[in-house]
């Protein structure tokens, strides 16, 4: 029976030493697929982050793209708007510059009947100074005349001059009246 027992000892201790054995494989092979099982729940929960994540990106990047083509269409007014405002103010330079030349014409006009108006004056001076003096009176008729004479034609450009500012005056106000219309 010695021998049995012998038998069975040594039966015994290789299959405690197996089962041992299988149930740390047992184990660790079910810590392995736990460990799995948490590594693929964290995948699934941050692949749902991800995903949700990449939709809320999407959606700001389209609104970003709406708020560019926006701003671009806003640009391009302004740019327009710009290049109307350069071309009419060009037409009001030109306009501006057109009637100053019509003013400087009518004050030079103005300026000549003044200066015609001073020469009357001083000659007709003269002449009343020379028909008063009894004195030389027949030395001064001469130049009496010449002098009438000047004044007629001073009168006579005094006139025409008149004339041409009545003209002009006319001119400007046409051109108001059409460049207020």
């Amino acid at each position: 029976m010695a021998a049995n027992q012998e038998k069975d000892d040594k039966f015994e201790a290789p299959n405690m030493a197996e089962m041992n054995r299988k149930q740390q494989k047992r184990m660790a092979d079910k810590k392995y697929r736990d460990k799995q099982k948490e590594q693929k729940k964290e995948r699934g929960e941050s692949l749902t982050t991800l995903g949700e994540q990449n939709k809320r990106l999407k959606s700001e990047n389209q609104c970003l793209h709406i708020e560019t083509d926006g701003l671009k269409n806003d640009l391009d007014s302004a740019n327009a708007n710009a290049k109307k405002l350069t071309i009419e103010f060009s037409k009001l330079k030109n306009n501006i510059d057109v009637k100053d030349k019509i003013v400087n014409s009518c004050s030079q006009r103005l300026i000549k009947e003044f200066d015609l108006e001073d020469e009357s004056k001083r000659l007709k001076i003269k002449i009343g100074i020379l028909s008063e003096s009894s004195t030389s009176k027949d030395c001064w008729e001469e130049e009496r005349k010449e002098i009438l004479k000047g004044i007629e034609i001073s009168e006579d450009e005094e006139k025409k001059s008149i004339v041409q500012v009545k003209t002009l005056s006319d001119i400007i106000n046409k051109t108001k009246g059409g460049d207020d219309e």
